[in-house]
């Protein structure tokens, strides 16, 4: 009778773990169709209060990012056509100086950045940090990333950056990434007197 009921009793923590698991999936999957939603529409400050409310997000942080930032970072290419055919910003920076071009380079969205760069993105652009799209590109290992944004005139040693995009390549083993900027004129031993620089 007792290893009955206790069988009993963990049988239901485990159906109410089970309960709970699935009722926080559902919220999540709300929260994303919700979210995809306000992205079609448009509505940034709504998509930034639900953040915030939702997730304890406070503004400087992730809520300023865009929906285009979004989209681009998940590689959704018919939400960032749509939303530039809104009149979204494709040069919309988060405090961080962080453009839509980036997120979608660190995800290896091709397609993204290219649409970004044909309805007038910059491929040169510069986060606090000293990062660009080429840099991102090459730390995804996007070799196709990384062709386009130098035929659309990446520079791959801007003298702002304090990240090198061939470092980038070469710490993470994309051999091709790493060929085709030294093809574009990145200066080997530029960048090892960089990391002599920041070894010593």
């Amino acid at each position: 009778m007792e290893a009955s009921s206790v069988l009993l009793a963990l049988t239901n923590i485990y159906v109410a773990i089970f309960a709970l698991f699935c009722f926080k999936l559902l919220i999540k999957v709300s929260l994303c169709v919700l979210t995809h939603f306000y992205i079609v529409r448009g509505n940034r400050k709504e998509a930034a209060r639900i953040a915030e409310e939702i997730y304890g997000i406070v503004q400087g942080s992730w809520a300023d990012r865009s929906p285009l930032h979004e989209a681009a970072f998940h590689g959704r290419l018919l939400t960032v056509k749509t939303l530039i055919a809104q009149g979204f910003n494709v040069n919309i920076l988060t405090i961080d100086r962080v453009s839509p071009v980036h997120e979608a380079c660190l995800g290896g969205h091709v397609s993204c950045a290219k649409v970004l760069l044909e309805n007038g993105a910059r491929v040169n652009v510069v986060t606090v940090d000293g990062i660009t799209p080429l840099y991102n590109a090459c730390r995804s290992g996007s070799v196709a990333c990384v062709s386009m944004l130098l035929d659309y005139g990446a520079n791959p040693e801007l003298e702002t950056q304090l990240a090198s995009p061939l470092h980038e390549a070469v710490i993470r083993g994309y051999r091709e990434c790493a060929e085709m900027l030294i093809s574009y004129g990145a200066d080997i031993d530029k960048e090892l007197q960089k990391l002599v620089l920041r070894c010593t």
